[in-house]
């Protein structure tokens, strides 16, 4: 019971932490302004929000920076303000020490998650780096590769997190990719296109490809990985799932929506063996069992679409986001 309610605190104050009054912010508009600047009004646009490791503390990434607020009071606490050029993603590690800032520049900053201490800046003279993914032991990043403010991603890179050195590239043939996914063994890393139906696995060690999952010709553009390393799921334009096996490349199952269009949202539980649907039509929430698509139970209370789906870490409550501007645990 205790951790629910601290789950339950924590994801409201999320909602009403950037609504509170805040006595601080004068003498924020005033620190760390460029030279000769006398005042900053306002605080940017908003972009990914994400939790330090401790849940006490979260960061909010801006066009002005990275301001940081208490978990619990909504309280500003301090900003980093080492991006010239905004911030556009926050990402921890798996581990909780580290959290990467992406920028619209291309520029990727890494900070210490225990002292907000900037370590170092991963750059490319050629090209920008996004969407940046960490390795299961936090201790490679991968990052896609783009010609700068374009976005047209190029090539998949490997970064070691410790010294900030580049350690290989990933290509293929159309130089594309869309998206990129550690396995939870580490060791392999996939990668997938949302121009085609195919998913290409490769090895972490050496760079190489090692595999080719073709997905069916309605696979949408998201896939979710089991926390097991067991299966894949893909949206797919037909209004259903289908689950694939990682190790063999096989497609296993389709889980067929019944109840609603098609589906807005999807997610694995912890221990891999549950996948939570979200309909873009009826506001509902529908349990399935991972390895026999078998379905479960039905979770109704959304007036709306249901947008985004969550499970606490220990897998014993779902927090689900709708169009209705509601969150329901």
């Amino acid at each position: 019971m205790k951790t629910l309610y601290q789950f339950i605190i924590i994801t409201l104050s999320l909602l009403f932490a950037l609504l509170l009054p805040n006595t601080d912010a004068k003498d924020y508009n005033k620190s760390h302004l460029p030279e000769g600047a006398k005042l900053r009004i306002g605080k940017g646009t908003l972009g990914e929000i994400g939790y330090f490791p401790d849940s006490t503390r979260f960061a909010v990434a801006t066009s002005v920076g990275i301001w940081v607020y208490d978990s619990l009071t909504g309280k500003e606490l301090y900003q980093l303000t080492n991006h010239t050029n905004g911030v556009d993603r926050i990402v921890f590690s798996p581990d909780g020490k580290t959290m990467a800032t992406e920028s619209p520049d291309g520029n990727l900053y890494l900070w210490d998650a225990n002292t907000e201490q900037h370590i170092r800046t991963l750059t490319d003279d050629k090209n920008g780096l996004y969407r940046p993914v960490f390795s299961p032991d936090g201790n490679i990043i991968a990052t896609s590769s783009a010609t700068k403010f374009e976005l047209s991603n190029k090539t998949v890179d490997l970064w070691d997190v410790k010294t900030g050195k580049h350690i290989r590239t990933l290509t293929k043939p159309n130089n594309h990719f869309y998206n990129k996914h550690f396995l939870p063994d580490g060791k392999t890393i996939a990668t997938w296109d949302s121009r085609d139906t195919t998913m290409q696995l490769w090895s972490v060690d050496t760079g190489k490809y090692l595999k080719t999952l073709t997905r069916n010709e309605n696979s949408g553009f998201s896939a979710y990985f089991s926390p097991n390393g067991k299966y894949i799921a893909t949206n797919c334009r037909d209004s259903t799932v289908g689950i694939w096996d990682i190790s063999t490349g096989e497609h296993l199952k389709t889980i067929i929506e019944e109840y609603a269009e098609n589906f807005s949202s999807v997610c694995f539980s912890p221990d891999g063996n549950i996948i939570a649907t979200g309909g873009s039509s009826n506001g509902n929430v529908n349990l399935w069992d991972a390895g026999t698509a078998q379905h479960l139970k039905t979770l109704i209370g959304h007036k709306g679409n249901v947008t985004n789906i969550c499970f606490s870490s220990n897998g014993k409550v779902i927090a689900s986001g709708g169009t209705d501007g509601t969150i329901r645990l």
